[in-house]
């Protein structure tokens, strides 16, 4: 065991207790996935039963397990996603289709270059629907237009999630060393 003064489980609620007074959807999300365990295959034998029985089982994570689980989700909340939201609207500008008439005439589509002759890729806004067209809603509910504009993280606050998530990971190893 490593030199903490704390256990798993009080590692893990500790955590929680942080994560929930600061962003009470993290937390429950946190949570969840905590909660749902992990599927096992477990085999019984019947005295009565010519061969054992195999069944799945859901097993609840251990406290360590539930901390990787935890350092996994906050490092997707925190440095992923931002990271994901950065190229898609990069990808997003440099797919962006020319003003008409700046094309070479005779050019194909593959052929032509921007009036400079650099590619620069355009600034776009991006948002993404939250309900879908498809959605069944019921009569008396309204159809409500929401979307939710993706914006690109700052490289410095990137950096320091980072970090922090790095420093929280370093905190709550509990392997020997």
């Amino acid at each position: 065991m490593a030199s903490h003064e704390y256990s798993p489980r009080h590692a893990l609620e500790l955590l929680l207790r942080k994560v929930r007074e600061r962003d009470p959807d993290l937390a429950i999300g946190l949570e969840a996935v905590i909660d749902a365990g992990t599927d096992v295959v477990e085999t019984e034998t019947l005295r009565t039963a010519e061969r054992p029985r195999e069944f799945r089982k859901t097993v609840r994570f251990s406290d360590e397990e539930a901390l990787d689980i935890a350092l996994l989700a906050l490092r997707a909340h925190f440095v992923e996603q931002p990271l994901l939201a950065t190229s898609a609207m990069s990808e997003f500008g440099k797919a962006a289709l020319e003003p008409e008439g700046s094309r070479r005439a005779g050019a194909s589509f593959d052929q032509s270059t921007s009036p400079s002759g650099e590619e620069e890729p355009l600034s776009i806004g991006v948002e993404f629907e939250l309900q879908t067209e498809t959605q069944v809603l019921p009569k008396d509910e309204q159809a409500v237009e929401e979307t939710a504009p993706l914006s690109p993280p700052q490289n410095e606050s990137l950096d320091e999630q980072q970090a922090n998530i790095d420093r929280l990971t370093a905190l709550l190893r509990f392997e020997e060393r």
